[in-house]
């Protein structure tokens, strides 16, 4: 089937693809691998989300991030709750999958 490697993005899933048109619209051919891009897109949301919440103080961003709770993320690798007080990994490991490029994208392998 290909070179596999682990993605967290699937450019077929609704939110996903949603992200990826919009960011193609955007910037045309200087967007490059949407796995990548996506993915960094919904940090970018979390992080403005907590600076919405607590402001410029540093404690103030990071408890922020903790309390962050039904985030609707294009990837479904980042869950609902992204972070904790016990947890700052934001990938999920249940959204983490092996892909592989086909038509000029990745997708997710199927054996």
């Amino acid at each position: 089937q290909g070179i596999m490697m682990g993605q967290t993005v699937d450019v077929s899933e609704p939110r996903a693809a949603a992200a990826d048109k919009k960011l193609r619209a955007e910037y045309g051919s200087k967007y490059d691998w949407p796995a990548v891009t996506i993915l960094h897109y919904d940090g970018a949301r979390i992080l403005l989300k907590a600076l919405d919440m607590a402001g410029p103080n540093p404690e103030a961003i990071r408890d922020a991030l903790e309390k962050i709770d039904n985030f609707e993320a294009a990837t479904t690798a980042v869950p609902k709750k992204p972070f904790s007080k016990e947890d700052h990994e934001i990938l999920d490991p249940k959204g983490v999958f092996l892909g592989v490029w086909k038509d000029d994208i990745v997708v997710r392998a199927t054996h």
